[in-house]
């Protein structure tokens, strides 16, 4: 018998709640300021330590809290694009089993050490994080409630006690759940 589902509500839903909290803070918390200077090594505009400074509120209203989610979506519209682009690419990787494939296949090279597909996973996604700077492209692999996750592998049942006559690494995770 299992206890109740935590159920978490939709990202947008807590992406708006986000915002709502940030505008009613503007409200209490004070407002201030440091000064900034460019940095000639990297061109960006860098903070000057010791100089912050309280200047006058300006709280935002309800209309300002509506329009600050796409002025912000403007603003980070490279990054909203690539991520995007990136979701969709592996959304395809993911849909074809490639990556469960590939995971599944790692766990059955490594058995009874299936502890070790973590680590070696993690080391990937580092090493695509320092090749080609990976941050906001994580987000794809994030598991969605609707679909198996590609690590289904590691499950307490994992690849080294199921019965290997109808479960392989191309088995899709709903059919060998099965077995």
């Amino acid at each position: 018998m299992t206890g109740p589902r935590l159920r978490l509500p939709h990202p947008l839903i807590l992406l708006l709640g986000c915002l709502v909290i940030a505008a009613l803070l503007s409200h209490v918390l004070p407002a201030g300021r440091y000064q900034r200077r460019g940095d000639p090594v990297t061109g960006r505009s860098v903070v000057v330590p010791g100089t912050y400074a309280r200047v006058p509120a300006h709280p935002l209203g309800p209309f300002q809290t509506l329009v600050a989610l796409p002025k912000g979506l403007v603003d980070a519209g490279s990054v909203v694009f690539l991520v995007f682009l990136v979701g969709g690419a592996f959304s395809v990787v993911e849909q074809t089993g490639a990556l469960g494939r590939a995971v599944g296949w790692l766990a059955q090279r490594l058995d009874r050490r299936e502890a070790l597909v973590i680590p070696i996973v993690s080391l990937a996604f580092a090493v695509g994080g320092i090749t080609e700077n990976m941050q906001e492209e994580i987000i794809a692999f994030v598991p969605r409630p609707s679909s198996p996750s590609p690590f289904w592998c590691l499950s307490r049942t994992s690849w080294a006690s199921r019965d290997r006559s109808s479960c392989s690494p191309t088995t899709t995770a709903p059919a060998c759940a099965r077995s």
